[in-house]
Order: structure tokens, then sequence, then C-alpha cells
């Protein structure tokens, strides 16, 4: 829910819908004006929140740590997606140890929301800690919510990393019976199966999500897919295996 004042909101949305026209100081009176507008401790926090996420997507870390850093100077309200903000904007300054407290005083205020967790086995892996990534893996995926098939998907992905891909496939296929038409299910169930060897199912799955690539009509899987078929054939080709398409 969002807590700022209706005036409050008009003004963000509108620093939203131009951030990447106005310059840095419009940019900041902007949000420091939506602010002063909003009294309650719950709509500054979202609003911050909101702001660093913005941020965040144009790869602005530096700028969306020190708003976080200067938010927590002045409020000792903090909140989820704050902390959680703050700490992907460490993690991409790689200052994983600060961000891996920012992310767990995140978990603390949302212990269930599995996205939290998933992101906190990333920053854990990236430390080299694999046993705790696995850990939050699994927290992640006792988590209640609705991204669950997000999840299951991208833990299988981290799994492959971390050398279990039997466990991965076995995540692809929760999450593949969730949404049939997942694409990156179908391609890391490809990519698992290959780690494990079995070349003519992992052909099958590459296949399968070039056919959802192509319905969505989307170029970039396309070529993923295809670049990950190509990868297998050459994988087959210097092993002296028998060729898929026999």
């Amino acid at each position: 829910m969002f807590w700022a004042s209706q005036q409050s909101q008009r003004i963000f949305k509108f620093l939203a819908d131009n951030i990447d026209a106005l310059s840095h100081d419009h940019e900041s009176k902007i949000f420091e004006i939506a602010v002063s507008l909003t009294n309650d401790n719950e709509g500054v926090a979202e609003l911050y929140a909101r702001y660093g996420s913005l941020l965040n997507d144009r790869m602005r870390f530096y700028e969306a740590s020190a708003l976080y850093e200067h938010y927590f100077k002045n409020s000792d309200h903090g909140s989820a997606p704050i902390y959680r903000n703050h700490a992907l904007a460490l993690y991409k300054l790689e200052k994983y140890e600060e961000a891996e407290q920012q992310m767990q005083n995140a978990i603390d205020l949302s212990p269930r929301y599995s996205q939290y967790q998933y992101e906190m086995s990333i920053i854990l892996e990236q430390m080299g800690r694999h046993d705790e990534a696995l850990n939050y893996i699994e927290k992640s995926l006792r988590s209640d919510q609705p991204e669950l098939t997000f999840v299951f998907s991208q833990n299988a992905n981290l799994l492959r990393k971390l050398g279990s891909p039997l466990k991965a496939a076995t995540l692809c296929a929760s999450a593949i019976r969730l949404d049939r038409k997942f694409y990156d299910a179908y391609l890391n169930m490809g990519d698992s199966l290959v780690d494990l060897g079995q070349f003519h199912q992992a052909k099958e799955y590459f296949e399968f999500a070039l056919h959802i690539a192509e319905q969505n009509d989307n170029p970039e899987q396309i070529e993923r897919t295809q670049d990950a078929l190509y990868d297998l054939a050459e994988i087959v080709r210097n092993m002296s295996l028998p060729s898929l398409d026999a």
C-alpha cells in the first residue's frame, strides 16, 4: 500500500515518468518536495524505497546507496523494501558484507517473502559461502508467495552453479508444472540436463524453450536458446557421441 498523500503521489509519479529527462538537481528537488508533502513515516519510507528502486534500475548504484544512507541517518523507521533495495545497490558496488546485513534486515521484517531469501542466497554465493546460500534457497522454497514459479527457476540456476544439477532439474520441473509457458524454467531444465549428461532430454527442453520464445516474439530469448542448442551440439561433437539429430 502506498501511504504518501495524493499530492505527493502525483509529484513522485511525475518524477518517475520523467527521470531520464531531468537534470540531477531538478530530480533531487522534485523528490524533496514529494517527501516534504508526506508527514507519516510509512509514506516517507515508501518514497525512498521507490526512488532508490528507480536509481537501481538505471544502474545508478552509488546514488541509490547514498540515498539510503541519508535516509538511515535521519530516520530510525526502516522498511523491508528499503533494506532490500539498499542491499541490491551495495551488492552491485561489491560491498557484500554490508549487502548481507541489509538483506537480513529485510528478511527479518518480511520472513516469508521468497524473493528476499533468493537474493540473500545470491549475496552469500558471491561471498563463497555456498552452504549458507543453499540454506536460503531452501528457505525461499518454503515461502508462500505468488512469485514461486520465478523462485523455483532462479534457484535452479543458482543450484547448477553450486554443483547440484539434479536438485536444479527437480526445481525446474516444479516450475514447469506451475506454468507450462515459463521460458526460463525450460531453459534452466535444459542446462541442468546437460550438466547431468542427459543430452537428448536437454535438447527436447531447449526446443520447448525455443518454441515458447518464438511464441513470445522475444529475440533475446530466441538467441539465448539457439546458443544453448549450438553449445549442446558442440559438447556432443567434442565427446565423439552420435549426433542428437540422428
